[in-house]
């Protein structure tokens, strides 16, 4: 799942626009942050994220980006990234539509329900601590049936022009229905969330800190952000004390070598953390 947060910076010329990246993925300890200048509609995104996708977690689906605009779909087309770059959709933004249409809709209250079902089954899935296969296995199971349903009477609802197409159930259906491709490959990858929202409360914090401090002193610090967002996310996200975790950082990294830096990973610290509180009891 992929989000982009835009950023200025301020150089000695000229005050530039640049892109804050995260990555999340059930694959990850934790979301992953990157920094790169803005690009057109027609280019794909930057380096970085190239880079990420080409060091992909699954052969099949190397890359998911949410919400299928025209950059990310220029990305995905792009012969830089090859051939196996999927976009897919977010169930999240489809249950706000009809959430939104609810109060002018009864047919919308009937799709928030078979949606809701299908969130249902993911929290299912996260209580139990479902591994990749066993959650791809119940969602062919159980969501494929629902989706299937689903599709077929929005396609039923849209057809037999009982919303206007301005109307707020009009915008949600033909939303949903042009999305679909995108929303099924949750069905397809076992890595996929049903929505972006671990990335969207990911880069909340910088898009709530961007309007405290306007401007990044230049491209380096982007950088350098970006590195500080994904070791503190993933801190958050790992239950460590980032406070803590940062001091014995800062404390040891200037005398460790290259090959021992994987040691000192918000993840690899939490984990040595356990092992010492362990040994500590017994």
């Amino acid at each position: 799942m992929g989000r982009d947060s835009r950023e200025r910076v301020l150089t000695t010329q000229e005050q530039r626009r640049a892109l804050l990246q995260v990555i999340e993925n059930s694959g990850l300890s934790g979301p992953q942050f990157g920094s790169g200048p803005q690009r057109s509609g027609s280019e794909p995104r930057s380096s970085w994220m190239r880079i990420w996708v080409s060091q992909g977690l699954e052969p099949s689906y190397d890359l998911a980006s949410v919400g299928c605009s025209q950059p990310y779909q220029s990305f995905a087309q792009s012969l830089q990234c090859g051939d196996n770059i999927h976009l897919a959709g977010c169930w999240a933004h489809v249950r706000r539509k009809f959430y939104e249409a609810m109060e002018h809709s009864g047919d919308a209250r009937q799709v928030m329900g078979m949606i809701q079902q299908l969130y249902a089954v993911e929290e299912e899935l996260r209580q139990a601590r479902a591994g990749p296969d066993e959650r791809r296995k119940q969602r062919q199971q159980r969501n494929r049936p629902l989706m299937e349903s689903l599709k077929q009477q929005l396609q039923q609802r849209q057809q037999s022009r009982a919303h206007l197409p301005q109307s707020s159930m009009g915008k949600a259906l033909s939303y949903t229905l042009k999305q679909w491709e995108y929303l099924w490959r949750s069905l397809e990858d076992r890595l996929l969330e049903m929505d972006n929202n671990l990335v969207e409360n990911a880069i909340r914090p910088s898009a709530i800190g961007k309007k405290n401090w306007l401007f990044i002193g230049e491209s380096e610090a982007g950088v350098r952000a970006a590195t500080f967002y994904t070791l503190v996310g993933n801190c958050q996200q790992l239950s460590v004390d980032a406070y803590a975790y940062l001091l014995e950082l800062f404390t040891k990294l200037p005398t460790m070598t290259n090959h021992q830096v994987q040691g000192i990973t918000p993840q690899a610290w939490a984990q040595q953390k356990d092992s010492d509180s362990v040994k500590a009891s017994t």
